[in-house]
């Protein structure tokens, strides 16, 4: 696997899940303030378990990548 893919996975995908989760939680911030709206609520747990499973996945898929260039060097 090429170094530069490893980059670009951790460059573009760290932080994304990052402004994606910051974002959730601003809206998430925002409605605590207004009436509960059980199907909006819904779907902002349904969004966040989503990304804790994709925030999962680049994790591994990470870890394989490392895993794969440590065994190509040794």
């Amino acid at each position: 696997m090429n170094i530069g893919l490893i980059a670009v996975v951790m460059v573009l995908g760290i932080p994304m899940v990052a402004i994606i989760c910051g974002t959730i939680a601003s809206i998430v911030g925002k409605d605590a303030t207004r009436k509960d709206d059980p199907e909006q609520s819904r779907m902002i747990q349904e969004i966040y378990n989503s990304l804790e499973r994709m925030e999962q996945r680049v994790e591994s898929l990470e870890t394989i990548l490392y895993d794969k260039k440590d065994a190509r060097h040794e």
